[in-house]
């Protein structure tokens, strides 16, 4: 990835449209992501659902699980799958915080040891992972269902130095400068890489960049 040395901070932001295979009927109209409070591997610090993609937020990277979940000839619903992670080389993947939380609390009660059932787990609207990079943040949201991921870039700091990679999946990019990825359902579109800053009056102002 490859963008303009700038002076002034700015935000980097993709936009990635969720495979519509298999819809729930009680999704919710927005995303979430769900807290680990000790119901995952410690690996984990957040996932976070879409009607047919599960995000996983850990130490390591970023794990997109997408799948399909079909009837097969005997009736019985099976589910199908592709997962593949996004990495940041070279970076540092830090415990990363909620910032907006959601209304909705979720409960997982596995088992019959209540010492291991978790309760009252908080959800938010959108995560920030400080410092990836020297003075790059990484903030998760969602534009309605769709994830996105902003990189925030701090004054005087070579946003250059983000590069994402991908094991799992084969990535490149389209004709139109948006990054495509190849799973077993077909292409996935992350879209294009938008950039901006705001100058000295506040006004925001669109940077050239691209993957």
């Amino acid at each position: 990835m490859s963008f303009r040395q700038l002076l002034s901070s700015i935000i980097a932001c993709c936009c990635l449209p969720f495979l519509c295979l298999a819809t729930g009927a009680n999704m919710q109209k927005h995303g979430m992501f769900i807290q680990n409070n000790g119901q995952w591997p410690k690996s984990i610090q957040f996932m976070a659902k879409t009607p047919s993609m599960n995000i996983w937020i850990t130490d390591k990277g970023i794990i997109h699980d997408v799948y399909s979940i079909e009837k097969n000839m005997h009736g019985i619903h099976v589910k199908k799958g592709h997962a593949y992670t996004m990495s940041l080389e070279g970076a540092l993947i830090p415990k990363g915080n909620g910032l907006v939380e959601s209304p909705t609390i979720v409960n997982y009660f596995l088992g019959n040891n209540p010492q291991t059932w978790k309760a009252n787990v908080p959800t938010y609207t959108s995560i920030k992972i400080p410092e990836v990079y020297d003075g790059v943040d990484l903030v998760y949201s969602f534009d309605g269902q769709n994830p996105r991921y902003d990189f925030h870039v701090q004054p005087g700091t070579n946003p250059a130095k983000i590069k994402l990679a991908f094991s799992g999946a084969d990535a490149s990019t389209a004709s139109d400068g948006s990054l495509l990825v190849q799973t077993r359902f077909g292409v996935m579109n992350h879209g294009n890489i938008i950039a901006y800053q705001f100058d000295e009056s506040g006004k925001k102002v669109t940077i050239p960049c691209g993957f």
